[in-house]
């Protein structure tokens, strides 16, 4: 019953938070929300290329490298650790993102603004790391719940004052910051003591050791996220827009859905091994849900549009981009699924590795078409790589790791 409830508060923060920014997005103009979108992706790509490497890094160090020690106790040491580069990761993310709107073609209000954004993009992080420490506790529906209250005040913000994409990311930081000092008061209260124990037993070195060479393969990773909206900053106002909405409404079940119930499946498992019969029922769920996703958005891609894109002159592109990308969903869930399977037991310099090389060739692909100005090619290439890339490697990473055995009474091995 807890699985279903935590999958249902976390639909639902997802899906308040995605309302709230269509809801946001057809208040603005063109150029304010090409910014505004942009700079949702710049958040997200902080939080990816910060926030990935360190708590996939941490969940297989502290089930594979501290077996004698207290997962909470040192999953709350790295925390504190890092917590400390705080005010440099600051002055980096508020230089690289004046650097890209410099170059970019889209208007900034004021630099009140672009520190906006830079403050939501730290603490984003932070609320990132807190929102892992929290399932690694198996906390899930107290970080769902919490999420869940922070959505709806953004959306009651949105649907009772004039909207402003400053005042957005001014309440955003308040609101993800007020939990993470919570998150931090509880942890100094609960693991003061124990942590001085372990304060020279070298776990640092260690985990950055076993992160290190994860971090270039996130960094492509996380570009290739971020690099579509930044390249389309460079065509036409209302591009940008145009593909980040379709993009959002595709992206939002995976998040919504697709993610929570499988990141439920991966830490409920742990070390242990799953049925062939457990895997192929939830392909077959998946399979059943991305294919009614991909008939809604052929049904009702024209409402969409009305309701979404401000300008007119973009609705039918709006329509064609989002009918294109639904068929990412058939991929992009059984990757979700078969690499959350797979990342306790293969190797993650190896999924890095391949990582790396797709990710690149995505890039190198939408750098093209960004180049010739070829919109309908941008919009294909995120097809090509899904289905003939992520898609089979998923299934060698799955078969590698060796997570899955045929029948019940098949004795796991370590």
């Amino acid at each position: 019953m807890s699985r279903y409830i935590y999958i249902i508060l976390s639909g639902g923060a997802g899906l308040i938070n995605m309302i709230a920014i269509f809801i946001a997005v057809s208040s603005l103009n063109t150029s304010d929300s090409d910014y505004f979108l942009l700079s949702l992706s710049f958040v997200n790509f902080c939080v990816v290329l910060f926030g990935s490497p360190l708590n996939t890094g941490k969940l297989k160090f502290v089930h594979n490298e501290c077996l004698d020690k207290d997962v909470n106790t040192v999953s709350d040491y790295i925390f504190f650790k890092l917590i400390r580069f705080s005010p440099l990761l600051f002055i980096l993310i508020l230089s690289f993102y004046c650097i890209l709107l410099y170059y970019s073609d889209v208007n900034v209000n004021s630099i009140y603004d672009v520190i906006a954004v830079a403050l939501c993009s730290l603490f984003s992080i932070v609320f990132e790391f807190c929102r892992i420490d929290r399932q690694i506790e198996r906390s899930f529906l107290s970080i769902s719940s919490s999420i869940m209250l922070i959505n709806l005040i953004l959306l009651t913000y949105i649907l009772s004052f004039n909207f402003s994409p400053l005042f957005y990311f001014v309440l955003l930081t308040l609101l993800r910051s007020g939990f993470s000092g919570i998150e931090i008061l509880r942890r100094l209260r609960r693991y003061g003591s124990s942590m001085c124990s372990i304060d020279n037993e070298g776990i640092m070195r260690r985990f950055f050791n076993m992160v290190r060479f994860y971090w270039l393969s996130v960094l492509i990773t996380a570009l290739s996220g971020f690099l579509p909206g930044y390249f389309l900053s460079f065509f036409q106002s209302g591009y940008l827009t145009v593909y980040q909405l379709a993009y959002r409404v595709i992206t939002a079940p995976l998040s919504l859905v697709i993610t929570p119930f499988v990141d439920y499946i991966r830490y409920n498992v742990g070390k242990e091994k799953i049925t062939l019969s457990t895997y192929l029922s939830s392909i077959g769920t998946m399979m059943t849900f991305s294919g009614l996703i991909i008939c809604g958005c052929f049904f009702l891609s024209g409402h969409l549009s009305e309701q979404l894109i401000s300008d007119s002159d973009y609705e039918s592109l709006f329509r064609d981009t989002l009918i294109l990308l639904s068929f990412c969903l058939i991929p992009g869930s059984i990757y979700i699924l078969n690499t959350r399977i797979s990342e306790l037991g293969f190797c993650i310099s190896t999924m890095s590795a391949f990582g790396l090389l797709i990710h690149s060739f995505y890039i190198l692909l939408i750098s093209i078409f960004a180049y010739l100005s070829n919109f309908d090619m941008f919009v294909i290439s995120k097809l090509i790589v899904d289905f003939f890339m992520f898609l089979p490697v998923s299934f060698f990473f799955l078969f590698k790791s060796n997570r899955i055995f045929r029948f019940k009474g098949e004795k796991c091995e370590y």
